[in-house]
């Protein structure tokens, strides 16, 4: 399932446009979202701020550039997976000491 492309989202173009003047892989930020995010006006910058193409373009054509929220749910999911200390002092307390042998290695 794609991502949704949202308004003020940064997308990326999928493939060269050379009627538009533009690459794959230019970044631009939406700016207009049409027929429920299927068409979407796409405002393209430069370094400093000044706009060099503002276009209406498909969402197939575009890939959005972070996932909103995404990171914070792996968090969550990492945190609901990572053992307790009570739970860690359990596994170390089940887990043999590492021994090694004179030469310094496992044994």
């Amino acid at each position: 399932m794609a991502i949704p492309i949202e308004l003020l989202d940064s997308v990326a173009l999928t493939s060269d446009m050379p009627e538009l003047g533009l690459r794959a892989g230019e970044v631009g930020a939406v700016v207009e979202v049409f027929d429920d995010g299927e068409v979407l006006e796409v405002e393209f910058s430069d370094d400093s701020g000044t706009t060099y193409g503002s276009h209406t373009l498909s969402a197939s054509q575009l890939v959005p550039l972070h996932t909103r929220g995404q990171a914070l749910r792996l968090m969550e999911l990492a945190q609901r997976f990572t053992p307790s200390r009570e739970e860690l002092r359990k596994i170390r307390a089940k887990t043999p000491p590492l021994t090694f042998d004179y030469d310094g290695e496992p044994g």
